[in-house]
C-alpha cells in the first residue's frame, strides 16, 4: 500500500520484531550480565504490517516468549529518517487477553457440560448392563447367553 508518493523518491517502511524465547538469555538480560543485551534478542524483519502484527501478537501471547519488542523504520531514498518503538497501550492487550480468556472459559464450560452428559449416559448404560447380568444370573442362563453371542457374531 502506498500512502505518499513523490516522483523520484523511494520510501520503504520496515518493521522489526525482537524477542527472547531462551530462559537463560532472559535471565542474563534481567540480571544485567551482558554488555549488549540487545544481542540476546532474536530478530525478524517484515515489510508488511499484516505479517508483522501477526508474528508480534503470536509472540506476545506465547508463554515461551519472555520479551517482545516491535520497531518501525522508515527510509527515504535509502536514508533512515525515522525509527520508533511501537508499544500498544496496555489496556488494548489486556482487552485482547480478556476476550481470549472469555472465549476459552466458554469453550471449557461447553466441554465440561458435554463430559457430564456423557458420564450420565454412561452411568445409565452401565446400570442397564448390570440389570441384564443380574437377570441372566437369576435365571441361570449364562450358557444360553454364551450360545446366543456365538450365533449373533457369525
Amino acid at each position: 500500500m502506498v500512502t505518499w508518493q513523490k516522483q523520484g523518491t523511494e520510501i520503504k517502511t520496515r518493521y522489526t520484531v525482537e524477542y527472547i524465547t531462551d530462559k537463560n538469555d532472559w535471565q542474563r538480560v534481567c540480571d544485567g550480565d551482558h554488555d549488549a543485551p540487545w544481542e540476546l534478542y532474536q530478530t525478524r524483519v517484515y515489510e508488511s504490517m499484516d505479517d508483522v502484527l501477526t508474528f508480534y501478537l503470536v509472540r506476545f501471547f506465547d508463554e515461551n516468549t519472555f520479551d517482545v519488542k516491535l520497531f518501525e523504520q522508515i527510509e527515504v531514498d535509502g536514508e533512515q529518517v525515522r525509527e520508533a518503538y511501537i508499544e500498544p497501550a496496555g489496556h488494548i492487550l489486556d482487552s485482547v487477553r480478556a476476550a481470549v480468556d472469555l472465549d476459552m472459559r466458554n469453550r471449557m464450560n461447553k466441554a465440561e457440560y458435554r463430559l457430564e452428559e456423557t458420564q450420565k449416559w454412561l452411568d445409565e448404560k452401565t446400570n442397564e448392563l448390570n440389570k441384564c447380568r443380574s437377570f441372566i444370573s437369576n435365571y441361570g442362563a449364562w450358557g444360553k447367553f454364551s450360545n446366543f453371542k456365538i450365533k449373533v457374531s457369525k
